[in-house]
């Protein structure tokens, strides 16, 4: 009883096109002239269905489903059948829902499309996760959130929800900081893409979460946020989910004459609601010690599960249920039984919250019998595991896991790149001694091309040791700095005063790790010879602006001139500071212009290379455009690659202009 409404609710808008004659629609897609005018038609159909949120008819995905394998399209094939499955899911039609499971996500692996597939993933494990196979869902979400991450898109369809539905499942099953890692990874998501539907419910989740634990005042909070998010005309039933948690909350802290004016005080209509609010009303009545009045609700709660074709999803509330007013009427025996399988359900399924919460009705139970020592066993199983939650799951230690997490990963990278400038430093000096000996052994016979030789070497290693040094320089000044700073924030963070100052300190630390990586890995790509072409430039021109013109909310392009010769190779001293001038430009542009559009062109020829950054901001708020450091960084490195960096403003337009030989 432990478990909230949220992971299992799908709220519907009020509105829904109701006067749809669907056999109609059916008819007019059977006789379009072609399969795809028929694909169109029907597609436009259900996401309009799915945008309004109305049910549609199965037989139109039948039908989309049969065109997709007649024509052997196996990525639209399964994409329809996942959408068919969610369909089932929302209808309450579990065996429909499982038998396409079972035909479909054998092949989901032998899609084309990543992006069809990871969708694929998802609507298929919530499938999945509605039957209580946790394991399996959390697999699917898995699978789903990896293809994301390796398709580098934020904004994929399903992500943020992938990694909430995962976070819900490792909640079920105790599992907190990686419940807290999954979690905040959506809020991030959500937060760059100014999703406020995802973050209504990723803060409904933490509230479900902070609730779990114990922590009520944080859970309150999250439940105020999500609130923020919530249009109570569009999403009335938003309320209602945290009035039902809230209540919930009451209970788990046994605060029961409270929970039960809290349930009495919730309205609902949707039957799923219902179940939840007669639910609580018992238990709140029995540890009330007024079983006197179970019967009532229990024979309402019984008559909606009834109306909804009894959904096994919902069973376990019955099952709680019923037990309690067995138990309130002293028939020991059946509500035994009861007991017992609903501890072998949350024992199969891994519940650790089910698990805690019927070790506490069976102690009930055998201690109302006069089973003193079964009863003091089960109360000593609900303690042990009660004290754990209490002991080892606290709000800092979720957010401290998290960056711990993190923090590893960037120390990693870290070690990767010391590795690479050892192997770096040894190659060159296995250069070194081979020249030496070739000098030794031909000295006499090849003294002028050996003297001709050397010098051009020295040459050459004098520019490797300037980018060594270079590179040294930048880990030592930017990277060094930023480690040095983590590494002091973290020795104060524990002995800062109140939790909300080291939540603060963590964040920054968060912040500067990610700071450091970025740069790092700039680093190392200016050195990788693998990259080292001007196509390469452009391609890392485009990262830059996907992290720092998307998060900001402009639209960008960049464009490369036929002209200009993409496979031409760029030293690495020219190639970083082409760069770095760029992203200097691209983060000013995102920092301070008022404009909403921006378009950068590489022009030029095979000796010289132009490159355009220009935004649509107004001339009167991007003044502080071309002040401050980031334009004396710019000129400082232009002046070192021998180039001009100029600046160009008009009314309506910003622009920085570079112009760099490069032969």
């Amino acid at each position: 009883m432990s478990r909230t409404i949220l992971c299992l609710l799908v709220v519907f808008p009020g509105y829904c096109f109701s006067q749809i004659d669907y056999d109609s629609i059916y008819q007019v897609a059977k006789h379009l002239d072609n399969q795809t005018d028929q694909v169109e038609y029907l597609e436009g159909i259900l996401q309009k269905a799915s945008e309004e949120g109305e049910i549609a008819h199965d037989s139109l995905y039948y039908l989309l489903l049969d065109i997709h394998q007649k024509s052997k399209d196996l990525d639209r094939e399964i994409t329809t059948a996942a959408n068919l499955a969610y369909h089932y899911y929302l209808n309450y039609q579990d065996e429909e829902a499982q038998e396409l499971l079972k035909k479909y996500s054998p092949r989901i692996n032998q899609m084309r499309s990543e992006s069809l597939q990871a969708t694929a993933w998802y609507k298929f494990g919530i499938i999945l996760n509605v039957f209580s196979r946790y394991d399996e869902a959390l697999g699917y979400f898995g699978n789903a959130i990896r293809l994301f991450e390796e398709m580098d898109d934020s904004t994929g369809e399903n992500y943020g929800n992938a990694l909430v539905e995962r976070g819900a499942i490792l909640l079920a099953q105790g599992r907190y900081s990686e419940c807290s890692i999954a979690l905040n990874s959506a809020k991030q998501l959500f937060e760059q893409n100014r999703d406020s539907s995802g973050m209504r419910v990723v803060y409904r989740e933490l509230f479900t979460l902070f609730s779990q634990i114990e922590l009520y005042k944080e859970a309150e909070k999250y439940a105020d946020l999500s609130l923020s998010y919530t249009d109570s005309k569009t999403d009335p039933e938003e309320s209602i989910i945290l009035a039902v948690n809230g209540a919930r909350n009451l209970v788990n802290q046994e605060r029961y004459p409270e929970a039960l004016e809290k349930y009495l005080a919730i309205k609902a209509s949707d039957p799923r609601f219902q179940l939840y609010i007669y639910n609580g009303l018992i238990e709140s009545l029995y540890y009330s010690d007024r079983g006197d009045s179970i019967r009532y609700y229990l024979e309402k709660l019984d008559e909606v599960y009834a109306s909804m074709d009894e959904p096994v999803q919902f069973r376990f509330l019955v099952m709680q249920s019923h037990f309690l007013h067995l138990l309130s009427q002293n028939r020991f025996s059946s509500a035994e039984q009861v007991g017992r399988d609903l501890m072998d359900h949350a024992t199969a399924i891994n519940d650790v919250s089910e698990t805690m919460m019927y070790n506490r009705f069976l102690a009930e139970l055998y201690r109302k019998s006069g089973q003193f020592e079964k009863a003091f066993q089960y109360s000593n199983a609900y303690s042990s595991i009660r004290d754990s939650i209490q002991a080892s799951n606290k709000a800092q230690a979720l957010l401290l896991y998290q960056t711990q997490y993190e923090t590893k990963e960037k120390e990693a990278e870290i070690d990767q790149l010391g590795l690479r400038t050892q192997l770096m430093e040894s190659s060159i000096s296995r250069s070194r001694l081979l020249r030496i000996l070739l000098l030794t052994a031909l000295g006499l016979l090849l003294l002028a091309g050996i003297v001709v030789y050397h010098r051009m070497q020295i040459r050459q290693l004098a520019k490797m040791q300037e980018l060594r040094t270079s590179i040294s320089s930048d880990l030592h000044d930017e990277v060094g700095s930023l480690l040095s700073g983590i590494s002091m924030q973290a020795d104060i963070v524990g002995s800062l005063p109140d939790a909300s100052a080291q939540r603060s300190m963590l964040k920054e630390i968060g912040s500067n790790t990610r700071r450091a990586t970025t740069t790092m890995r700039d680093l190392v790509w200016s050195i990788d010879s693998r990259r080292d072409k001007v196509r390469d430039l452009k391609d890392k021109i485009v990262e830059a602006c996907s992290m720092m013109l998307s998060a900001a909310g402009f639209d960008y392009r960049v464009l490369i001139h036929p002209d200009v010769d993409q496979e031409a190779i760029l030293n690495p001293e020219l190639k970083k500071e082409i760069y770095l001038i760029c992203k200097e430009a691209i983060n000013n542009v995102a920092k301070h212009s008022n404009g909403s559009m921006v378009q950068i062109n590489l022009n030029g020829s095979s000796k010289m290379l132009k490159v355009s950054i220009r935004d649509n901001g107004l001339k009167a708020d991007t003044k502080s455009l071309s002040a401050g450091q980031g334009l004396d960084n710019m000129q400082h490195r232009a002046k070192k690659i021998n180039s001009d960096l100029v600046i160009k403003q008009d009314e309506n337009s910003y622009e920085v202009g570079l112009v760099v030989p490069i032969q």
